[in-house]
């Protein structure tokens, strides 16, 4: 009875870490990034008023074009925010379901795959890979100017394997692939993240150039000390 009561305790605790996040994501959306788009609006307004070899114009594009890299910064962790949740989808479909988020372009071709049993994730490496590769996918379809995406998932019972590789540009890092190169801040929380779990991420060029990124989670702390397959 103890074990069970332990169980729901976690549960519940749970359930309303996951309902604080859903009521921060919905107050992030609601009011500041709104509120830094309707700003973003007005200033466009006014910077239109004034001809194109102004200086000022010049200064105020500037100014705009930051203004939409942290919207969209924001918008990301509000997507992370809300990836978090368990709706008890496969962990393929929630990573599909993310990239539908920022998939603009239709000419961008994606392939998952997944392979073996999935087990069940236990809640902190859930939504930490998640977070590592909806992050990774965001980055290969705005920033890399691929072609093709290639998203695997491999379930092993002593690993948990997510692979994503893309034809376009590389990723920039050390020499080893482990670390970002100076001033790649997205890599470094990458890395952060997945160090926070316990786990290896490397970043290589492809054998036929573009980049792959692989994630690898020990199976004792992905699927904690007994894998369980998910029954859906």
């Amino acid at each position: 009875m103890r074990p069970r009561r332990q169980d729901r305790g976690s549960l519940d605790r749970l359930v309303r870490r996951h309902a604080e996040r859903d009521r921060i994501a919905d107050e992030l959306h609601d009011t500041l990034l709104q509120g830094i788009h309707g700003l973003i609006w007005k200033f466009q307004a006014l910077a239109e008023r004034l001809p194109p070899g102004h200086s000022v114009r010049a200064g105020m594009d500037d100014a705009l074009q930051a203004a939409d890299r942290v919207l969209v910064e924001g918008r990301d962790r509000v997507l992370d925010l809300r990836a978090g949740d368990d709706d008890g989808a496969p962990l393929l479909l929630r990573l599909k379901r993310a990239v539908e988020e920022v998939a603009l372009d239709p000419a961008v071709h994606l392939t998952a795959t997944s392979r073996g049993d999935e087990f069940e994730l236990t809640p902190r490496v859930h939504s930490e890979v998640i977070a590592i590769a909806a992050d990774a996918l965001r980055h290969a379809y705005r920033h890399s100017s691929a072609r093709s995406i290639e998203l695997l998932l491999s379930f092993e019972k002593d690993e948990l394997r997510v692979c994503i590789a893309h034809d376009g540009t590389e990723w920039s890092t050390d020499s080893d692939g482990t670390r970002a190169a100076p001033g790649r801040w997205g890599l470094a929380r990458l890395h952060e993240r997945a160090s926070s779990i316990s786990s290896d991420l490397r970043i290589a060029r492809g054998t036929a150039g573009g980049s792959v990124m692989e994630l690898s989670v020990p199976g004792s702390i992905a699927f904690g000390l007994v894998p369980q397959r998910r029954s859906l």
